[in-house]
């Protein structure tokens, strides 16, 4: 689990750190606060440049070019201005430095992989500098290219430097390409990020469900998924034409139906629970996690959602505006079945000249805000 979070130049946060994460931990405050950008700095150090993570920030840019530039304040790191992500994991501080290229060599991004950098994802073969250049569409006789640097530290070792080649700021064209010239065994944390466009995505979700299906775990999911939705009997995914596949649910109709057809609620809540079981010992980032749910649901939908994180040891983070959402985490946590001291709210404010600061409140000191009145939002 992740304890602490330090940023140094992120985006819009010049130093900033947060302490004492719990296993469940919602962030709210107003607009442009840097709640999103919070979970997107945990994301980045938990992918370290993976395909799936860059595909994500991808659908966020308008242009593919641009996303590193999106992610990463002014992209232009310095000695002077470095950028690193630190996260806190057992006591050990564990941080990326994130450095811009503007022309390296192919050939100085490549090295031998040893068995840990199977993790990351390594390319099988290692590509030709001019086979480079021609993908990335650049004249033949261009040597060097882009790139973005990752170096992941654990305390003072260095673990591997992550490298991922950017297109030329003329081009559209997505990449994804990854190497790693180094890497050594360290603390890995499995993850999901998922972002309000993502939810209703039924080819998320069918994979998800097969992946429980794999593990023979779908019956008990859908048990835990029914006590939140009784109706729902059963989840399946069915290829509906060649290339499309859709999910049905047995709700006690002669047919299952398609999710398409059920509530915007039932859909958002699928999204956000189905993959905890595929996070073991991981951590699920969510960003405006109460879209789509109903009020008279939230307290149920928190007390599922935090009984199935602890059932696979899953932290959560998440962002909110709902002020009804903290009074049903309160609610939530105040049973039997559920820890007080695994929940916290922090709350995110700017100041007068814009530095970025956060309040924390337990789930005793939430509750008297709340009983107060006082807008914590």
């Amino acid at each position: 689990m992740i304890k602490a979070l330090r940023l140094t130049n992120y985006k819009a946060f010049g130093k900033f750190s947060l302490t004492d994460l719990s296993p469940f931990t919602l962030l709210g405050g107003a607009n442009d606060v840097g709640k999103t950008s919070l979970l997107s700095a945990i994301y980045i150090y938990t992918a370290r440049l993976q395909p799936a993570m860059q595909n994500l920030f991808f659908a966020r840019s308008e242009r593919h070019a641009d996303w590193a530039a999106t992610y990463f304040h002014g992209f232009k790191p310095s000695p002077e201005r470095p950028i690193e992500i630190a996260v806190t994991i057992d006591q050990i501080e564990c941080r990326l430095a994130i450095d811009y290229l503007d022309a390296i060599q192919p050939q100085d991004l490549f090295a031998a992989p040893d068995a840990q950098s199977e993790i990351l994802e390594l390319p099988n073969q290692q590509p030709n500098p001019f086979h480079i250049a021609t993908q990335l569409g650049l004249p033949s006789d261009q040597q060097t290219v882009r790139a973005l640097r990752m170096r992941w530290y654990e305390a003072l070792d260095c673990k591997a430097d992550i490298y991922s080649i950017l297109p030329p700021a003329t081009t559209n064209k997505p990449q994804s390409s990854q190497y790693v010239r180094f890497s050594l065994p360290g603390r890995l944390l499995n993850s999901a990020f998922i972002l309000p466009f993502m939810r209703g995505n039924t080819p998320l979700l069918a994979h998800s469900i097969s992946k429980l299906m794999e593990a023979g775990s779908l019956n008990e999911f859908v048990g835990d998924v029914a006590k939140l939705f009784p109706h729902i009997k059963n989840l399946m995914p069915t290829t509906v034409t060649p290339g499309k596949v859709d999910v049905f649910a047995d709700v006690g109709f002669p047919q299952p139906v398609p999710i398409s057809e059920l509530g915007d609620g039932v859909k958002q809540s699928l999204n956000i629970l189905l993959p905890i079981p595929q996070l073991t010992d991981g951590i699920l980032l969510c960003d405006e996690i109460a879209v789509g749910i109903h009020s008279s649901k939230l307290s149920d939908f928190v007390r599922q959602l935090a009984w199935t994180a602890k059932k696979y040891n899953c932290q959560i983070i998440a962002t909110t505006h709902s002020y009804e959402l903290l009074a049903a985490a309160c609610e939530a946590f105040s049973g039997e079945n559920l820890n007080p001291d695994d929940f916290a709210y922090i709350r995110m404010d700017r100041d007068s000249h814009g530095k970025i600061a956060a309040t924390r409140f337990d789930h005793r000191s939430l509750g008297d805000a709340i009983a107060a009145n006082w807008e914590v939002r």
